[in-house]
């Protein structure tokens, strides 16, 4: 487990760049206005997207330990500029080469874990790792988080320099992890050719498409709760300091979940449990819309426990209908098609929100989100049911 403990640094490390996590609070305090600041999130979220099938078959070919530490550096870069930029126009700039470096990041990661474990016999303990990762992740975020708060209330900017350094650091970090990578030497066509098969082989595995539908159900809620969630609670009375401690708070209690969810999920199994997750995530945004300040936070952290497990159950049922060598290319192909739609639908939600509150919105949040995972659900369990049909046969 030595490689993977080099992961879990380089993880820890980059934890420390949700001190960051008030961006959207910066933009806002320099003169953007909610739509601009909508058009900068979406061009981050659009960016990952468009970028996610071409950087996941960067990973497949050229490997995918260059591709987390090229990645990483490039989302640390974003931040440098970030401290330095003034004006929409720099601002947008900085949003999208975050969204370009995190989309060298995704798939890239998760495939690194499971092929480190595989070579050494242990594809099983890939939910425990995956979620430890993310844990770690998290833990680094609680600490960053609540100094965050303290920090932007003096000196705003200064949070952006120092995420860029631990990002940084987190890329270099990554470079220490003892992988070989195995493969055919890099070449346009094979390079082209893995953007093709990564594409027919999600497009054409009513598995994955069904698995796709369930991360949209299950993570477009997550999108909206972190555009609204920082002026949401100021405006509930909170300082921004506080903010920062219960975005610390949020993001600890997240961590445990991280770490420990793999055992929920195999005890329960990763199907069952997520329907059992659906349930409670739209009765959480049902909640959140009607409580006080002291509940919401409550809610809003039951609502971050749930992504934590979701995240891990849709992740580990994923990679187990992947072949090796296409596993970067398709995870990220499947990340292009959720991002994308999520990407659309964010800016139709706001025109909801502007019509009838954000309270009444959650409502209808919450009722989407049934919706739609249950009809992944659906989709899933179909699919299982004819590809063993087909074995019987």
């Amino acid at each position: 487990m030595k490689e993977i403990n080099k992961i879990y640094l380089s993880q820890f490390f980059s934890g420390f760049a949700m001190i960051a996590a008030f961006t959207p609070l910066y933009f806002l305090s320099n003169g953007i206005t909610q739509s601009q600041l909508g058009i900068l999130i979406g061009a981050n979220i659009l960016t990952l997207a468009l970028f996610d099938i071409p950087t996941g078959a960067i990973a497949d070919t050229f490997g995918h330990k260059t591709s987390v530490f090229l990645g990483t550096l490039i989302w640390s870069i974003s931040y440098l500029i970030l401290f330095f930029a003034k004006g929409f126009p720099m601002f947008l700039l900085c949003m999208i080469i975050g969204g370009l470096g995190l989309s060298l990041v995704s798939g890239a990661l998760t495939s690194l874990i499971y092929d480190i474990l595989d070579k050494q016999g242990k594809r099983d303990d890939f939910r425990k790792v995956y979620g430890r990762c993310n844990g770690i992740f998290l833990v680094a975020s609680v600490i960053a988080a609540s100094i965050g708060g303290f920090i932007y209330q003096y000196q705003p900017n200064l949070i952006f320099l120092i995420a860029f350094i631990f990002t940084f650091i987190g890329a270099i970090s990554i470079l220490f992890v003892s992988w070989n990578f195995v493969g055919n030497k890099p070449s346009m066509p094979i390079y082209l050719g893995k953007i093709k098969n990564g594409f027919l082989v999600t497009i054409s595995n009513k598995s994955l498409l069904s698995l796709i539908v369930m991360s949209i159900g299950l993570s477009f809620g997550i999108y909206v709760i972190n555009n609204i969630k920082q002026p949401f609670l100021v405006n509930r009375g909170f300082t921004i300091a506080q903010v920062g401690i219960i975005l610390g708070l949020i993001s600890g209690v997240t961590a445990l979940f991280y770490t420990y969810g793999h055992r929920i999920l195999k005890r329960f199994g990763d199907f069952q449990a997520l329907i059992v997750i659906a349930i409670i995530a739209a009765l959480s945004l049902f909640l959140i819309s009607f409580s006080g300040p002291l509940i919401v936070v409550a809610f809003l952290i039951i609502y971050q426990l749930i992504r934590a497990l979701s995240d891990q159950a849709v992740t580990h049922l994923q990679q187990q209908q992947i072949a090796d060598d296409k596993r970067a290319t398709v995870n990220s192909t499947m990340s292009f098609f959720t991002i994308t739609i999520i990407a659309i639908a964010l800016p139709l939600w706001g025109i909801v929100v502007d019509h009838i509150g954000i309270n009444t919105s959650l409502v209808y949040l919450g009722l989407l989100t049934s919706i739609v995972t249950f009809l992944g659900f659906l989709f899933y369990r179909k699919s299982l049911r004819k590809i063993n049909k087909d074995i019987s046969i």
